[in-house]
């Protein structure tokens, strides 16, 4: 059975492509995963930048949990954030200097 991968790092020269999985482990570490280039050659890229990463448990066991905070510390937040948007509305840019308006002729 063949297995792909997809390089989704936009970053990286392999954008985008479906190459061919040879191993999951490099000789260079966990981090890098082994593929077969369109030419037959060998290359090992980072787990990182192809779809192995959403898609391997191991990588979902890894993962940090999401960071907790507080609702306090929310309520504070959004009282803080409230007030600074209130005060912005309430400034009035004014330029106090007069603009004519010249009549505009139309040629027919």
């Amino acid at each position: 059975m063949v297995h792909y991968v997809t390089v989704i790092d936009p970053r990286h020269g392999l954008a985008g492509q479906r190459l061919e999985l040879v191993s999951v482990q490099s000789g260079r570490g966990a981090a890098f995963v082994v593929i077969r280039l369109p030419d037959g050659r060998r290359r090992s890229i980072r787990r990182s930048a192809t779809d192995l990463v959403t898609d391997s448990p191991e990588a979902r066991s890894e993962s940090k949990p999401a960071p907790r905070i507080s609702v306090r510390t929310l309520l504070t937040l959004m009282r803080h954030l409230n007030s600074m948007v209130t005060s912005r509305s309430k400034e009035v840019i004014r330029d106090e200097r007069a603009i004519k308006t010249v009549p505009r002729s139309v040629s027919s």
